[in-house]
């Protein structure tokens, strides 16, 4: 792609596979779990505690309830459709996600995810490893993340797609190809500065928690410029 002026390419990406052998500390459970008697889940180490809650999805008859006329046209969104029917998801893979906290047991900090979860339908992958495909789809204000909140790559991802709710251009890869020229390489500067500003949110989130994770800059360099933003850095380098 040419004429970039204000578009920040990364130099460098890697596989899943890759960030696995480089990173493998992302992927590892952050601690023993405990199911307790009201369904809650507790994951919980020396210095950590995260509180977990599902139900069982509902989204057959969660319907879209709005359609943004600027990213999307009738033949992709059909208002009233349902969740699963465009979001081609299978209901018994997924939990929806209804509590989430994680506490430092050292200093006390703590964060919640209660005013982002009640106007959201957040769905995580039973037994999920691999966050690959985690999506946020601002037309259902539905969130996907293929994996459980259990591993520090889990807790990023999911902390990054809600932070795309906090920013306007969203969804804007999925109309990208009947752009061209100057307004394709403004689209890419806004696509490139939304996933920015949600890494931004989730790491200002998951800050006083990534000690604790035992997760280092390089890991972070590793799993936010080389595989995520790398990964959309070449698409658009190529497109």
């Amino acid at each position: 792609m040419e004429n970039l002026p204000f578009l920040k390419i990364e130099k460098e990406t890697i596989s899943e596979e890759e960030l696995l052998e480089s990173a493998p500390k992302l992927f590892q459970p952050i601690g023993p779990e405990k199911i307790n008697a009201d369904g809650t889940i507790e994951i919980e180490n020396e210095k950590l505690k995260i509180v977990i809650k599902y139900e069982e999805p509902r989204f057959s008859t969660d319907e879209i309830s709005k359609i943004d006329e600027k990213l999307s046209t009738s033949s992709l969104r059909v208002k009233g459709q349902s969740i699963i029917e465009f979001l081609d998801f299978k209901p018994e893979l997924f939990y929806k996600l209804t509590e989430l906290s994680i506490e430092n047991k050292v200093d006390k900090n703590k964060v919640s995810l209660a005013d982002e979860i009640a106007d959201s339908n957040v769905y995580v992958l039973k037994g999920g490893v691999d966050c690959s495909g985690s999506i946020h789809d601002a037309f259902s204000s539905c969130i996907k993340v293929n994996a459980e909140p259990k591993t520090a790559i889990a807790l990023l991802t999911l902390f990054h797609e809600i932070g795309h709710k906090k920013n306007p251009n969203n969804n804007i890869l999925e109309k990208f190809d009947i752009f061209s020229g100057d307004e394709k390489n403004s689209l890419s500067n806004l696509f490139i500065g939304a996933e920015r500003s949600a890494w931004a949110y989730c790491l200002a989130k998951l800050k006083p928690f990534l000690k604790e994770m035992n997760i280092s800059s390089e890991d972070l360099d590793a799993v936010i410029h080389k595989r995520a933003l790398g990964t959309y850095s070449d698409f658009l380098s190529k497109n």
